[in-house]
């Protein structure tokens, strides 16, 4: 299997979402600045209280996404082998929502398994920012097909198991979510 670094998750984070981490390194270096120069106890005060703040959600995002895509066994894989352990799966089904950084490890550790990738990407429904930068700086894999949330190309009860991994909370209303399950189903 292809070996991730071991900050590779926290930094995707950081460059899909860049001009948030900008913005607090900015407030930081200013209102840090601002406790030693501006006079007045209430200006120092707000200046303190706005650098730990942005320290806050520097650290404590980077360090939550660092816990969670790399040094959780989100992409060890050890969950899945569990949850597989014994299945026949010869066919599978990954879905995601615009950034597929799994389907090359999936295919490593599930051998001779058939996949189907399936992206739920949409540009008038999906706004965001950071997951327009993560499909442009990492576009489909091949045979990647392009599909709606709610009606996928694939032949029903065509599959041994589906994979949404990262993919449903990109899903922001409950309907959709509820849609994307009941299409897993």
């Amino acid at each position: 299997m292809s070996a991730r670094g071991k900050w590779q998750g926290m930094l995707s984070i950081v460059r899909f979402n860049w001009p948030f981490y900008v913005a607090a390194i900015a407030v930081s270096i200013a209102s840090f600045a601002g406790v030693f120069l501006l006079a007045g106890m209430a200006l120092k005060v707000a200046c303190g209280a706005a650098f730990a703040s942005a320290a806050w959600f520097l650290f404590g995002s980077l360090g939550v996404s660092h816990l969670i895509y790399d040094r959780s066994e989100l992409y060890r894989w050890s969950w899945l082998e569990r949850v597989l352990r014994g299945a026949n799966v010869r066919q599978a089904i990954l879905c995601h929502c615009g950034f597929d950084e799994a389907s090359s490890g999936l295919r490593t550790l599930l051998g001779d398994v058939q996949w189907q990738l399936l992206d739920h990407f949409d540009a008038e429904r999906m706004t965001e920012p950071s997951i327009r930068r993560a499909r442009a700086m990492f576009p489909p894999t091949p045979g990647t097909l392009p599909s709606r949330y709610d009606a996928w190309p694939v032949a029903a009860e065509s599959t041994d198991v589906v994979l949404g991994l990262l993919a449903i909370h990109e899903l922001r209303s409950e309907a959709e979510r509820r849609a994307w399950f009941a299409e897993a189903r």
